[in-house]
């Protein structure tokens, strides 16, 4: 195992110095994760990658999106899926702690919010389809 950090727009270069590698791509966002599969793709090596990112944003599993990365209809992608922090929802968890700290209230000293790598084998039960419009 051979563990390189570049940039996404470099990934093609590093595929294509190394030939008999198989390639696993951890980007940091989803827009590093389409730059990614696009330069994996123009050095011939998304036949051996497979890229997962961070924030599962509309650009990777849809909204208005035709080409929708993590979908279960898009078998051929090699992203694999994102991690979701759910910044859509944080208000949800966070608004309830605040009201309680203005009533004087005692919160946790710590929490945590939810983070789940969301596939095409789960993305429609975390985010229907109704969701992404």
């Amino acid at each position: 195992m051979k563990i390189t950090q570049v940039e996404p727009a470099d990934a093609g270069r590093v595929a294509s110095a190394n030939p008999n590698v198989k390639l696993l791509v951890a980007a940091m966002s989803d827009r590093a994760a389409l730059t990614a599969k696009q330069t994996l793709e123009g050095a011939g090596r998304a036949f051996d990658a497979v890229i997962v990112s961070q924030g599962l944003d509309p650009t990777i599993h849809g909204n208005q999106n035709d080409k929708r990365e993590i979908d279960p209809n898009n078998r051929g992608s090699i992203i694999l899926g994102s991690v979701a922090f759910y910044l859509d929802r944080y208000g949800y968890e966070v608004l309830p702690l605040a009201l309680r700290m203005l009533r004087g209230e005692r919160v946790p000293q710590l929490t945590v919010t939810r983070h789940l790598l969301v596939t095409a084998a789960n993305v429609w039960r975390e985010y229907p389809p109704t969701d992404m419009q």
